[in-house]
């Protein structure tokens, strides 16, 4: 007997398009599942996602927003075949509310609920991934969940991941954050587009053998002499692929900074003081210039931008 094709995908293909883009997210998932046909029109209706963001925890969650589907998030527990779906209701989000709805497929596999969502939703768009007490994980365990996604920036709470895993599990990841762990050294001659530490102490040493483009440090700040060192061991052309050099401190009265010592020395082409903010700019011995802008007053944020 001939098998009877879904009646669904015998409309014109105008019609199917339409009627494909009025429908939510669950049916997208059961289509998918039940007729590659289905799969190919879904995923091809549904533009590249404006954000993806991926949290591995005790269980996995995959939150992203299209222009279809605004602040959906998947949970999927490894070993079980439920699927949780969330949509957040962006009317309340300091409330973080949000509408649930569980699904159950026999047969599908954690794993196989992540490759779907991330060839019908999130396709070759880069995302964000994030690991919870990674030290904990098994890493063939991460490596075997997130395999098909295209990670291009990471969030880890653990320096239990060295470089050399790193770059073998994550070799397109462009963005690194690592948080109150001490600093994973071999990463820093990397050429990362952007790598941020938060809550962790981050030595001048640190700072002048990094290869990135921007370099963060959150929470935590440094002496004023070695700022002031950075900036000069910087126009003697230290450091040349940085754009970017960030400190952010939340309370200023406890980073002992007295603001005598941070441009002792250094010749500045311009300086403005407006209220608590002083920016000022200065010269590379190659012409290369750098504007610098210092807040301080209940919180400390100095940020250097290499202008030209």
């Amino acid at each position: 007997m001939a098998a009877i094709s879904f009646p669904l995908l015998q409309l014109p293909n105008f019609a199917l398009n339409k009627t494909l883009k009025l429908m939510c997210v669950v049916p997208h998932l059961y289509l998918s599942i039940i007729s590659k046909k289905a799969k190919r029109c879904i995923t091809a209706v549904n533009e590249k996602p404006l954000y993806v963001h991926i949290n591995k925890a005790s269980s996995i969650s995959l939150r992203l927003t299209t222009k279809s589907f605004q602040n959906f998030e998947f949970i999927i527990t490894p070993g079980q075949s439920d699927l949780e779906i969330r949509k957040y209701i962006t009317t309340r989000p300091l409330f973080n509310s949000y509408l649930s709805t569980n699904q159950c497929v026999l047969g599908v596999t954690a794993k196989q609920w992540i490759e779907l969502i991330a060839q019908v939703f999130i396709q070759d768009k880069g995302v964000l991934l994030k690991l919870q007490n990674s030290n904990k994980f098994n890493i063939k365990e991460i490596q075997y969940y997130t395999r098909e996604l295209n990670i291009v920036r990471l969030k880890i709470e653990s320096s239990e991941l060295q470089d050399t895993q790193l770059s073998k599990m994550f070799p397109k990841v462009e963005e690194l954050t690592v948080t109150r762990d001490k600093i994973p050294s071999s990463i820093l001659s990397r050429n990362f587009k952007k790598l941020r530490f938060d809550d962790i102490k981050v030595s001048l040493d640190n700072i002048l053998i990094s290869n990135c483009s921007s370099f963060l440090i959150f929470l935590q700040t440094l002496p004023d002499k070695d700022l002031n060192r950075f900036m000069k061991l910087w126009i003697k052309e230290s450091n040349p692929n940085l754009k970017t050099f960030e400190v952010c401190f939340p309370d200023y009265e406890q980073t002992g900074l007295d603001g005598t010592i941070l441009f002792k020395g250094i010749r500045c082409i311009d300086s403005i003081k407006h209220g608590e903010v002083t920016r000022k700019k200065f010269k590379r011995h190659d012409g290369t210039t750098a504007l610098v802008s210092v807040f301080a007053s209940t919180s400390f944020h100095f940020c250097m931008t290499v202008v030209g």
